[in-house]
């Protein structure tokens, strides 16, 4: 406490936007945070956050999470349950994934955008997937045309100096510009 009054209380502005925080619930994760005995929604969000800068006003982008690809249904559920009308929240897409399917869903769910995840791609090792193995070209075609985001966990050992993720990024970026792509965790950078 003694440290975010002296460096941050000052700089850290009266309202805060988080751009990526996930959401939970507890029978869906293998694992717990400190804090937290069970689902983590809206309030425990806040009071987590409140926690790191206190008093602040803050809203955020959700994005689901579950470790177990059917149960993502329900993760993306769980966020649409927690959104609150200054927050965001994501639908978590795997690559087959039908485009109109996962339009219907995001509209009906009152969702902003998609989240993909490497672990989804049907290639092994996953962490060194082309960035279409798990984010298809339909996907961010149909992104593009809703106007949302899209959070990619970038991988690949290289990560933002790899060619295929230069070329992916790119392209998508170049061709579908009413797309906007959020590169998650700085880019791993």
């Amino acid at each position: 406490r003694s440290f975010y009054e002296r460096e941050l209380a000052s700089f850290i502005p009266d309202r805060v936007f988080d751009a990526h925080t996930h959401l939970w619930q507890a029978a869906h994760v293998s694992w717990k945070v400190e804090g937290c005995t069970g689902d983590v929604g809206y309030s425990e969000y806040a009071a987590l956050v409140d926690d790191l800068h206190p008093g602040r006003r803050v809203a955020a982008l959700f994005i689901p999470f579950a470790n177990q690809p059917h149960l993502l249904p329900a993760a993306n559920a769980w966020v649409a349950q927690n959104r609150r009308p200054d927050c965001r929240g994501l639908f978590f897409v795997r690559p087959d994934d039908d485009p109109e399917w996962v339009r219907q869903e995001v509209r009906r769910l009152g969702l902003h955008g998609l989240k993909c995840y490497h672990t989804m791609a049907p290639v092994q090792p996953t962490w060194e997937a082309e960035i279409p193995a798990y984010l298809p070209e339909p996907l961010v075609a149909m992104a593009h045309q809703e106007g949302w985001v899209i959070t990619l966990h970038m991988v690949k050992a290289q990560s933002t100096a790899d060619p295929g993720n230069i070329h992916w990024i790119r392209h998508y970026c170049q061709r579908y510009p009413d797309m906007k792509l959020i590169l998650a965790h700085s880019a791993r950078a």
